[in-house]
């Protein structure tokens, strides 16, 4: 981020491999894999989430497949202090466990994260891992060879609205996506936090096999309830290896 923001920064690796049981198109299987993600507020603030992942897949009828799974690991959070009250850092155990029904056309899943409820205390303030209920789907309707039309939704629950130390609400997400001759899409969706946002883009940019998309979103808030304007504008380039 720039200007103000440029001391605020978000870091994502996610890394996944497949176990085949078997052979076939419809033979179980596992996947293993790490998630790392940290989340830093100028010099101040640095919370940092890892995880190692498993899941299993298998036949729940010749249509729909079924995957189960967990990730366990910790969060770290750190603060600078000042010279008096010095740096605090503190750690934390963190898992999620879930479920997905699925086939090519859809999935629907339902999942529990921050299961253990932690509390994290770097220095003076708490930080609460309240558990929350996630349920996601979304659904790919075919309109023609060149015309797919995908709505998604997600929900995050939380198990309680309020504990000593902070107020939890439910947060949704829905958004539409349209995709058209397989390389151009448009979505727009409306978010827990009075945003929306329109976003178009072109999938493999140079040619057909070029595994490059680039895309172009815009968020707004049509309702004020602050005066800080959240409006923002983002161009992402995405490269499949």
């Amino acid at each position: 981020m720039l200007g103000n923001f440029s001391k605020i920064s978000t870091y994502y690796f996610n890394a996944n491999m497949r176990i085949q049981s078997g052979y076939g198109m419809n033979k179980p299987f596992s996947t293993i894999g790490v998630l790392l993600y940290n989340d830093r507020e100028g010099k101040y603030l640095n919370r940092s989430r890892f995880y190692a992942i498993y899941v299993w897949h298998g036949n729940l009828t010749k249509q729909i497949r079924f995957a189960g799974g967990f990730q366990i690991g910790g969060m770290n959070y750190m603060v600078k202090g000042t010279p008096l009250s010095g740096d605090g850092s503190d750690i934390k155990p963190d898992a999620a466990v879930g479920v997905q029904l699925y086939n090519s056309s859809f999935h629907a899943g339902i999942s529990v994260n921050q299961i253990f409820n932690s509390k994290i205390k770097p220095l003076e303030e708490i930080t609460v891992l309240a558990p929350y209920i996630n349920i996601t789907a979304e659904k790919k309707w075919y309109f023609s060879e060149d015309f797919l039309v995908v709505p998604n939704l997600a929900l995050c629950i939380p198990l309680t609205e309020k504990d000593e130390y902070t107020t939890h609400k439910m947060l949704f997400d829905m958004n539409i996506n349209l995709t058209i001759h397989k390389r151009l899409f448009i979505s727009t969706g409306l978010h827990d936090n009075n945003m929306i946002n329109i976003c178009a883009g072109i999938n493999d940019v140079l040619s057909s096999e070029s595994k490059l998309n680039i895309h172009l979103t815009y968020a707004f808030s049509p309702v004020r309830d602050v005066e800080i304007n959240t409006d923002y504008l983002e161009l992402g380039l995405v490269y499949h290896l």
